[in-house]
This record gives structure tokens, sequence and C-alpha cells, in this order.
């Protein structure tokens, strides 16, 4: 084994070259030298998770620790990088024995209500939150977790808008945070206009902090349709490696793909799902998504290894045999990747009524880099494009893409649920008619929603805001889209 200079060296030269596998054999072999980094492995275990290398990445934040002498802060930075590997459960448990000021007394409040509100705890999340907000109402973070942590209860609202001087000198992304929270709370109370209001503030804090990517979007959906055509899969079809444990779910956010996930989930023979993102890691290795770069790919001979790479990801993340379900924010973009490496892959492809699916976009503050949900035009172009995106593959692979209503899953689930279960290759089990009884860990923003029985009361959400939605209305029928 190279020594640990050479192992540094080889390294920063994989960096420059951005050689993900050069990257990952470096590491390994720092890992397997237990090297004295110190602070470094911080910078490793970054990389490590863009790759999707989640082993080593836990390996790498364990000798972190043991390096400070397990000390507060090393194994506080044990149990983020354990979070952020999917391992919640473990991740509570060493904030659980942390003191409560590690690494400050408002991060250990928050980070440990949001591993409990993941969890499905909304008591424990709502005690760990309120100590957060009671120790620093200026953070908008914590509030805004607070919020989503269940149903807004009248003492929390009312310390909540009490908190809004507090928010007066916060940076731009706490106080957009904070005004979710708000609009959230007053969204369950029937104060429609107030809401609005306050979700409208906070998405402006927010684009103040995030760069416009429209441009970068729309080239997105363009290399995402272009090129593709059912002669061009034909050509590419190749009789090489099948990948047999994925599930895709598509559709827009905030669509019903977490619903379809947990039913899913329910499922004996389905090991687990979530927003994987491990066709972004396939993407960077061949240089894009669109038709050339997968064609390229293929006739250097790279299929298998690729189908190889993207079950090993898998692997890394739900280690066994079981299915697995990815739904990937935007996985749509993603579809020629599917068509042409995992064409035997089911994918469930949600949609859902214009309106309430842009209401719910624009209400919800989504962490992943998102600029366009926080400006009603913008998300009018994106649903557009969504659109193309949905009638282009449907007419390429209606074998292949199974799609979903989501106001038919919702007010018929019986039927619906059979037709995905169906799909998907599996026999449907009771349990899956009562998905929010699974007791697994769910990261997105529909955390509280899928603990409860499946309802229709989301249809129609967006019509008290009707007005309010003009901008999106307007741009999403300029841009193609067909509204009532």
């Amino acid at each position: 084994m190279p020594d640990v200079p050479t192992l540094i060296a080889q390294l920063k030269a994989a960096l420059e070259r951005q050689d993900r596998a050069a990257i990952n054999t470096a590491c390994r072999g720092l890992v397997a030298a237990r090297a004295p980094l110190r602070g470094q492995w911080r910078s490793i275990i970054f990389v490590l998770l863009r790759n999707g290398e989640l082993t080593l990445a836990r390996a790498a934040a364990d000798i972190l620790a043991a390096e400070t002498g397990n000390s507060a802060l090393g194994r506080f930075e044990q149990a983020a990088t354990y979070a952020r590997t999917g391992l919640l459960a473990e991740a509570q448990a060493i904030m659980a024995s942390l003191p409560d000021d590690v690494p400050d007394p408002v991060g250990n409040a928050y980070i440990s209500g949001t591993l409990a509100t993941n969890l499905g705890q909304f008591d424990a999340a709502k005690r760990h939150l309120r100590r957060a907000v009671a120790t620093s109402p200026g953070s908008g973070q914590a509030w805004l977790s607070l919020a989503m942590a269940g149903r807004v209860e009248d003492a929390d609202r009312t310390a909540m808008l009490e908190a809004r001087h507090a928010m007066a000198g916060a940076a731009p992304i706490e106080r957009g945070a904070y005004h979710y929270a708000v609009g959230k709370a007053l969204d369950e109370v029937g104060d429609h206009d107030a809401a609005f209001a306050a979700f409208f503030e906070g998405a402006a804090a927010v684009r103040a902090t995030r760069p416009p990517a429209e441009a970068t979007e729309r080239a997105a959906t363009a290399a995402a349709i272009d090129g593709w055509t059912g002669e061009s899969l034909d050509a590419l079809a190749t009789p090489g490696t099948r990948s047999v444990r994925p599930i895709i779910v598509s559709g827009l956010p905030r669509s019903g793909t977490t619903l379809v996930e947990q039913i899913l989930v329910s499922h004996s023979a389905v090991q687990g799902g979530e927003e994987l993102g491990r066709l972004a890691v396939l993407g960077r290795e061949i240089g894009g998504v669109g038709y050339d770069a997968v064609r390229q790919a293929l006739a250097r001979g790279q299929g298998d290894a690729l189908v190889a790479l993207y079950d090993h990801l898998i692997d890394e993340r739900f280690p066994g045999s079981g299915r697995i379900v990815d739904k990937t924010l935007q996985i749509s973009r993603f579809m020629g990747l599917v068509a042409t490496l995992l064409p035997d892959v089911p994918v469930v492809w949600l949609r859902r009524d214009p309106l309430d699916t842009a209401w719910s976009i624009f209400r919800t503050y989504f962490i992943e880099d998102l600029a366009w949900t926080f400006d009603l035009a913008a998300i009018g172009r994106q649903m557009a494009d969504e659109d193309r995106l949905f009638a282009h593959w449907m007419q390429l692979r209606p074998e292949q893409i199974l799609p979903v209503h989501y106001a038919d899953l919702v007010s018929d689930p019986d039927t619906e649920v059979r037709r995905i279960v169906a799909h998907c290759g599996l026999d449907l089990e009771p349990q899956q008619l009562r998905p929010h009884e699974s007791a697994r860990a769910v990261t997105t923003a529909s955390v509280a929603q899928v603990r409860q029985p499946i309802s229709r009361d989301a249809i129609g959400a967006a019509e008290p805001y009707r007005a309010h939605l003009q901008p999106f209305i307007d741009a999403y029928r300029a841009a193609g889209g067909t509204i009532d």
C-alpha cells in the first residue's frame, strides 16, 4: 500500500481530474491506513458522500472521532455523517449521548429534533425544537422544523408570531425559513391571505441567496428529450447486464411521489427507498445524461460498468437483495439513462392537478438547490417542462412507465395501489393499503403527511389561493400548459 503522503498526492491529482474511481481508491487507502489527517477528514467525507461511497464516509467519520479521542465534537461529526448516510437511528443514539451544548445549544436541539421528526417521533421532535427556539428565537430553521413536525399547536403559533422581531437581523436564509414556518401555521387556521404573504416573503428571502438557474433547467429538459427517439433507443439497446433491484418513482415534487414510495416500501420484498441521487453520479462519470453522452459511453463499452456502478451505489445505501425505490428529485431528466441502462426497471410516474401541485411546491421550503421552487412564474415554466418530458417518454417507453394520477390514488387507493404493485412485479400485501403504519424513516418534506392514512384532503388545497397564484397560471399557460 502506498504511504500516506503518496495517497494524499494521488487524491489531490484525482480531484483535479474529477476522476471518481481514483478519488475513491485514494480515499480507501487513507481509511485503511487510518491516516492522521485530523480536520482534513471532513473534506474527504464530503467527497465520499458526493460519490455515493457511504461505507467509506462512515469509516472516515469513525476515524475522525477517534482522532479527537472520541470527544463530544468528534462524535457529533460522526453523528452528522451517519445521518447523511441514512443511519438515522444510529445518529440519534450518538446525539442522545452528547451534552446539550454540542455543537452548541441551538444546533444540538435542532439536529436532535430533525432526526426525531424523520423517525416519526413527533412529540420528541417538538420538545427538542421548542428548546431550540427558546434559546434562539431568531433561528428560522428551527421554527420551520417545528412547524413541519405535525400540526402547529396554538402556543407554538403564538410564540412563532411573537418571534418576528427577532428575525430582523437574521441572515436571509433564516428569515426565509421562518416565514415558511409562519405560512404553514397560518394556513392551518385558514388565514389564507396572511399565509400567502408569509410564504411570498419567505420565498423572496430565499431567492436572494440562490442564483437563477432557469437557463440550466431549460437545457436539462432539452437534453432529456433531444436525440431520444424510438429509433435511437433501439440502436442503443444492448443485451448486457440488467439491474433487478430498483423501482423508479418519477414526478414533480409534491405530486405524491413520497406516498407511492411509502406504499412500495411497505411491501416485505422492498427493502427501502429514498431520493438516492445516484443517477447523477453516472452522469458525471460519462460527462452528461443527454443522448450523445449516453451513446458515446455505450460505444466505448461502458454499459455494463455503469449498471454495475449504479447497483454498487444502491448497495452502499441499502445492502442486501431486496428491491429498492429510487425517487430522486427531477429524475425525469435522467430517463435516457433509465431507458438505456435500466430498461427492465419499472417506472411509476406521478401526475397531479397543476394548481394544487404549484401551490404545494411554492409553500414548501426545499433544502435542495431547487431555485425555481421559490418563484411562481418559474414553477409554471418548470411544470410545463415536466409535461413535455412525461409526454415524450410515455410515447417512447409506454411499457416501462405507469402513469398514476394523485387524485385517483387517494380517491380509490384499493384500485390504484394494486395497479402500482402489479406494474412493479409484486403481489399486493395488506399493509400496502395502510402505508401510514410503516415505521421507516422519511426525510422529505412529506414526513408528516405520509404518517397519516391515505385521504383526499389535499385535493383542491390551492383553491383558496387561486388569485394569488396568477403569476404561475400565466407562465404555465404561456409555456403550453393547460389549467382549469
